[in-house]
């Protein structure tokens, strides 16, 4: 299903037919015009880890007064579009949405949403869950490297077309960040080269399930509240917290995406109080205003630590270590396996089902081959061993 949203009219979905190719069926939208490309058009991508509320987001980004219902499982990529009225002209704006689900083990899904055709309109959404504290800060890492190894690729490219977009794209991102922003400009007062890491291309971090976070000890909170603002501010991204029964925070969320998928206007709403819910849009917060890590034993740091370093210690410290992520291919063949069973074709099943069981069988031979080898000499190291014996041993008196 393609779904798309208006601004004057209330969403609606254009479906595909049952077995139909879905790129045939998004070309057929496009010569119909209901899927207009046109220099207006935005990209949004939603990533993060299983499960943390990304479909959820999107639904109440484009269907704001739609009921509740519990999402599907997202399976591998999904896209959506969204229209908006024009503010010049008759044309649409069109933004396309892009979901990466099978949370961190496909975060290679954006070698195909993000592109060196798309970057400079892209932004992308990480989503992480609060009710998951410990797995906050490391996701949201995990997701931003990801953005910034795609950013580089781009820039290879580009730059071998002898199109340095990226360039200008971080350049683009200083100016709006704030010329005058004390963190956005080094001791000779040019703009970008502060303490400010831009990646040239908007990103919104979003943390999920605040009613689940409000309750916790202040003290968590504000730990939890300053790292993230650190991380977020020194990679000159935005930052906010978001419940899907809380109105007013889901009114954030939207005004802070439109603004950047529809060029609304900047948001000047912020919030940096601990024991409320965090509003942070890029260039608002300050390293003053952040303020530096509680005090820790230093004793055992290098001379390479980073601030980073030292707010994830804290971080770690106060949450506890986290759960190794889910990056490999097995994480994300389990997640591409169809949960509700609305898709069942039983040849093409048991097929599987052999296939897995005969790769299990060739594992498992493979395993059992090593361990021998390893157990025994081959013929050739036995045979220097034999040599090397007779040539140690005694020689017979003539």
């Amino acid at each position: 299903t393609v779904r798309m949203a208006t601004r004057s009219k209330p969403a609606k979905e254009q479906e595909i037919r049952p077995g139909a190719d879905v790129w045939r069926s998004l070309v057929h939208l496009a010569k119909t015009g209901e899927l207009q490309s046109t220099s207006q058009d935005s990209t949004v991508i939603f990533v993060g880890p299983r499960q943390c509320g990304k479909t959820t987001l999107i639904n109440r980004f484009l269907f704001p007064d739609k009921k509740d219902d519990a999402p599907k499982p997202t399976l591998g990529l999904e896209y959506l579009f969204s229209r908006r009225a024009a503010r010049d002209g008759p044309a649409k704006d069109v933004a396309h949405i892009w979901e990466i689900g099978g949370g961190n083990s496909l975060s290679k899904l954006l070698e195909v949403t993000l592109t060196k055709e798309n970057v400079a309109n892209a932004t992308v959404v990480i989503v992480t869950d609060l009710s998951k504290p410990s797995e906050v800060l490391p996701n949201m890492l995990f997701w931003l490297d990801a953005v910034k190894a795609r950013c580089l690729e781009i820039d290879k490219e580009t730059k071998a077309l002898k199109q340095p977009i990226m360039d200008k794209l971080k350049e683009r991102a200083a100016r709006r960040f704030g010329e005058t922003h004390p963190d956005n400009v080094n001791k000779e007062g040019d703009v970008g080269r502060g303490y400010i890491r831009h990646l040239g291309i908007n990103v919104i971090v979003v943390t999920t399930n605040y009613d689940s976070f409000h309750e916790t000890d202040p003290e968590l909170k504000k730990i939890m509240t300053r790292t993230l603002r650190f991380v977020a501010h020194t990679q000159g991204v935005s930052l906010l917290a978001t419940n899907h029964t809380d109105k007013q925070l889901l009114t954030n969320f939207r005004a802070l995406l439109q603004s950047l998928a529809f060029r609304t206007g900047p948001v000047r709403a912020k919030s940096t109080d601990h024991l409320k819910p965090f509003l942070v849009p890029a260039g608002a917060d300050a390293i003053q205003d952040i303020g530096p890590p509680p005090k820790q034993d230093v004793s055992n740091l290098s001379r390479n630590t980073t601030p980073l370093d030292l707010w994830r210690r804290v971080f770690e410290s106060y949450f506890g270590a986290p759960p190794p992520l889910e990056e490999n291919l097995d994480a994300a063949r389990e997640v591409s396996i169809d949960p509700t069973g609305q898709f069942l074709e039983s040849e093409v099943d048991s097929a599987r089902a052999a296939k897995e069981e005969e790769l299990v069988r060739y594992r498992e031979e493979q395993a059992q081959t090593h361990t021998i080898s390893a157990r025994v000499p081959t013929r050739s190291s036995s045979s220097t061993a034999s040599a090397s014996e007779k040539e140690r041993a005694p020689k017979p008196a003539a």
